[in-house]
């Protein structure tokens, strides 16, 4: 009976042996650096992801940069710790970064009016005030483009440009009128497409119509960064509201 009682305290033991001996057998560390991969590996994921993002991003501005960041990640060595590719992802990351900002900058070029200028017949409105007044939408220009005057409150008033070629637009700028009236838009829509016939609106993130503020006065240049950006060969300047009446004067920035 007694023998009976002892058993499972010997079981105990015997239990607390084994454990003892098991435990002495991992190595020392082992859960910690598993605790470590295992983490690493779950912002590995995220990190690939953000720098999947920004090659896609680059790839707009600098396609013959993301062909050689591609050969180069490819290069890589997969058998490395988690860790270890959690570090050199995030290198990259950084470098992606750096390489994003240049290339953006690089894309920020005066399309219509810059130092090669579209066409003057590339140049159209809706309505014009007097004949060629279109063509002094140009930011150094002392007057503005001014709808017909019996349009001068028409919402439904456009500036368009063809760029020539299909290009990446990035930005919108936009003045007031020059000389001495009061007269600028207060909001615009825009709008591109790539054969000319067919036009999008650019939208906000919301899906609808996005609506840009303009200006408060005559000589502020107003920029608007497009994020996203657009590809597209025509763009359109749509006045929504104006201060008195429609005048404007416009570039398109990009590459």
């Amino acid at each position: 009976m007694k023998a009976f009682c002892c058993f499972p305290f010997l079981f105990f033991l015997t239990f607390l042996a084994c454990v003892h001996f098991a435990w002495s057998a991992v190595p020392k560390g082992y859960f910690r650096n598993n605790y470590r991969e295992a983490l690493a590996r779950g912002k590995l994921y995220e990190i690939r992801s953000l720098n999947h993002a920004l090659l896609k991003h680059i790839a707009r501005y600098c396609p013959d940069e993301v062909l050689s960041l591609e050969a180069n990640l490819r290069l890589i060595k997969r058998d490395l710790t988690y860790v270890m590719l959690l570090r050199a992802a995030m290198e990259i990351y950084y470098d992606l970064v750096d390489l994003s900002i240049k290339c953006q900058a690089a894309c920020s070029h005066r399309l219509v009016f810059g130092s090669d200028p579209i066409p003057k017949k590339a140049i159209t409105a809706s309505s014009v005030y007097s004949s060629g007044s279109q063509y002094a939408i140009n930011l150094n220009s002392t007057w503005a483009w001014v709808p017909a005057a019996a349009q001068l409150k028409n919402q439904n008033q456009w500036i368009q440009f063809d760029l020539g070629t299909i290009r990446v637009i990035t930005a919108v700028l936009t003045m007031g009128r020059a000389d001495r009236y009061n007269n600028w838009v207060t909001e615009y829509k825009l709008q591109y497409s790539v054969s000319g016939s067919t036009w999008t609106t650019y939208q906000d993130g919301d899906g609808k119509d996005k609506h840009f503020s303009g200006n408060s006065d005559r000589n502020t240049i107003v920029r608007h960064d497009l994020v996203p950006h657009i590809q597209a060969r025509f763009v359109r300047i749509l006045p929504m509201k104006w201060y008195a009446y429609i005048a404007m004067r416009a570039d398109i920035l990009g590459c």
